[in-house]
């Protein structure tokens, strides 16, 4: 199942427990919130959460799985996609181009 809010998750790419605060908004739309223990907070996407499970919740979420039963007060985390797409590379020398942005930063340097 997704992780939803008050879930305890471990992030993946940091390996670092943190509890699902709920979904990202504008520009972290289609992930999740996370606040680590230290209460530093990270917004991931929902592929990169762990979730962790107690014995008890896990014996009774394959209880209710095996006899098809959703709880009606359950509320599923469903990750959107996100507002804008990362640019293509002709796009970004394109925009460069016509603003007049240098790769090389000593370059940059010389021309002012």
């Amino acid at each position: 199942r997704l992780p939803r809010r008050g879930d305890a998750v471990v992030v993946l790419p940091v390996g670092l427990k943190a509890t699902v605060r709920g979904q990202g908004t504008g520009r972290w739309t289609g992930r999740l919130r996370v606040r680590f223990e230290d209460g530093a907070s990270y917004h991931a996407l929902p592929t990169d959460l762990k979730l962790l499970m107690s014995d008890d919740v896990a014996t009774a979420l394959k209880t209710a799985e095996s006899s098809h039963t959703i709880a009606s007060s359950a509320t599923f985390v469903t990750p959107l996609q996100p507002l804008l797409s990362p640019a293509s590379r002709d796009e970004v020398c394109s925009i460069s181009e016509f603003y007049g942005l240098l790769e090389n930063p000593e370059e940059a340097r010389e021309r002012g």
